[in-house]
């Protein structure tokens, strides 16, 4: 299985309620912002495989890094309600900005 396939049913199964798609994004940040693709972190191991194998093993410890940090600056842009940076979609329009603030803050930290 892919890596981002397992972090994103992992981060989403474990949730006590179910959760709308902003939710579910946001928690998923929160998950690779947490450094759990880090060399020191839990990391994220291949359920298919036998043995016990990080199902990132492929990546570099810079691009772990730089994953995380990647991850880490989208929860900022989220909490500033800039989600629509974080999806590479044009800026809205100001009556609108309450919806992305809301879409953003949907998960309590």
């Amino acid at each position: 299985m892919q890596p981002l396939e397992l972090l994103v049913e992992k981060a989403i199964s474990t949730s006590e309620r179910p959760m709308g798609t902003g939710e579910s994004l946001r928690r998923v940040l929160e998950c690779v912002a947490s450094g759990i693709l880090l060399e020191d972190g839990p990391g994220i191991k291949d359920p298919c495989e036998k043995d016990p194998v990080g199902a990132t093993a492929y990546l570099t410890v810079q691009q772990c890094e730089d994953i995380t940090q990647s991850a880490q600056f989208a929860l900022r842009l989220c909490a500033f309600g800039q989600m629509h940076k974080v999806l590479g979609m044009d800026s809205k329009p100001v009556n609108s900005i309450h919806d992305e603030r809301k879409l953003c803050s949907s998960v309590q930290l």
